[in-house]
C-alpha cells in the first residue's frame, strides 16, 4: 500500500529559510514515522519545488514569501499500521494526502490466473463461434497477448478529506478497507477453421 504525495511545505521570506523549514518538517516526519514502526526504506522524499507567492488582492500584487514544497511517498505493508502512520504524519504538520493506493503481495499469482482465464475464455468463444458457423477449430495461426498493468485501488483526495473530518470528531479509528484490485489480460487468437 502506498500513501502518495503527502507533502511538507513552508512559506518564508527567503528561499533558504523556506527550504530549511521544509527540511525540518521532513526530518520530523521521518523520525515520527520511524517511531510509529516505519522502515527507513519505506519513505521516499521526492520532488522539491520552490516558488514565490504573491497576494493579488490589491491594486498591485504583494510579495508574501517563498513556498517550498517536498513530495513524500510512504510504502506500508500492513493495513493495521496505516492509522498510526497517518496520525504521526499529521502530527508533524503534513498538510494532506493525495491518495492511498492498495496493492497486493500476490500480484504474480493473480496475473497468472488472469492469463489462464483469458486463454480459456478465448478458446471457449472461438469454439462457440466456429460451431455457430458449422465449423470446428483447426490449428492456431496467430496469438496476440496484451498484458495490462493491474488497476490499483486508490482512495482519492476528496475521500481522504472526508476521512480526516470523520476522525477529527474524535471518533474511533476508522479502518481502511480496500476495494477490488483488477488484473486484466487480453488474448486474441486466430484459428484456422475446419469445415466438413
Amino acid at each position: 500500500m502506498t500513501i502518495g504525495d503527502g507533502e511538507t511545505w513552508g512559506t518564508m521570506r527567503s528561499t533558504t529559510e523556506a527550504r530549511r523549514l521544509v527540511d525540518e518538517q521532513l526530518n520530523g516526519l521521518a523520525a515520527a514515522l520511524e517511531a510509529a514502526g516505519l522502515e527507513e526504506d519505506d519513505l521516499i522524499a521526492g520532488q522539491f519545488t520552490l516558488a514565490p507567492q504573491y497576494d493579488y488582492g490589491g491594486v498591485r500584487r504583494r510579495f508574501l514569501g517563498y513556498l517550498a514544497r517536498r513530495d513524500v511517498q510512504v510504502d506500508v505493508d500492513n493495513l493495521e499500521r496505516l492509522n498510526p502512520l497517518l496520525d504521526a504524519a499529521l502530527g508533524e504538520g503534513i498538510e494532506g494526502f493525495q491518495f492511498i493506493e492498495y496493492q497486493t503481495s500476490r500480484e504474480a499469482e493473480l496475473r497468472a490466473q488472469a492469463r489462464e482465464l483469458a486463454v480459456a475464455d478465448s478458446r471457449r468463444q472461438a469454439e462457440e463461434l466456429a460451431t455457430a458457423y458449422g465449423a470446428s477449430l483447426g490449428p492456431v495461426i496467430s496469438i496476440s497477448y496484451r498484458n495490462t498493468t493491474p488497476t490499483p485501488y486508490r482512495i482519492g483526495q476528496e475521500q481522504m478529506i472526508g476521512m480526516a473530518s470523520f476522525r477529527a470528531q474524535e471518533a474511533t479509528s476508522m479502518p481502511y478497507v480496500p476495494g477490488d484490485l483488477s488484473f486484466i489480460d487480453r488474448v486474441e487468437v486466430v484459428f484456422e477453421l475446419l469445415v466438413d
